[in-house]
């Protein structure tokens, strides 16, 4: 790796040892920071488990802390992608609802679904009625999804 940790770790501002380490050279939109390692950009808090703790192979580097722009290699872990769309669903960070751009239901459509179920209309019935599963009607009916309508 040569002079890859140098470099890397002086576009690091390191606080204590429990402290976020926030990336302060590239970013992604996302916040994320990167590094070019050889002919391609990297994430940096990839880079950083890598240097620190041990090459992360396919696994995904996930954030303790939720901070994209963290390196400390202490709030760093390995997962694999399930593991990294529920974080990201648990912080809030995944686009649901209306902003999901590949929601098949309408506010609209929400909103006649939790009219419509009751003693005469069943989840099976409402889903096969907005061809979408019975555990979908169920999250919308008990406003585990689209709780914004």
């Amino acid at each position: 790796m040569g002079e890859l940790p140098d470099r890397f770790w002086s576009k690091v501002d390191r606080g204590g040892p429990e402290d976020c380490w926030i990336w302060q050279a590239s970013t992604k939109q996302s916040g994320h920071g990167q590094i070019r390692v050889g002919a391609s950009p990297e994430y940096a808090h990839r880079v950083a488990f890598k240097l620190k703790v041990k090459d992360p192979g396919d696994k995904d580097v996930l954030h303790k802390c939720g901070n994209p722009a963290c390196v400390n290699p202490s709030h760093l872990y390995l997962g694999d992608q399930a593991d990294n769309l529920a974080d990201a669903s648990n912080r809030g960070r995944l686009p649901t609802g209306k902003n999901n751009a590949a929601a098949k239901l309408t506010e609209g459509d929400v909103l006649e679904i939790r009219n419509a179920y009751g003693p005469n209309k069943s989840m099976r019935s409402l889903a096969d009625e907005y061809d979408v599963s019975p555990g979908t009607i169920h999250s919308i009916i008990h406003h585990k999804t689209w709780s914004d309508v």
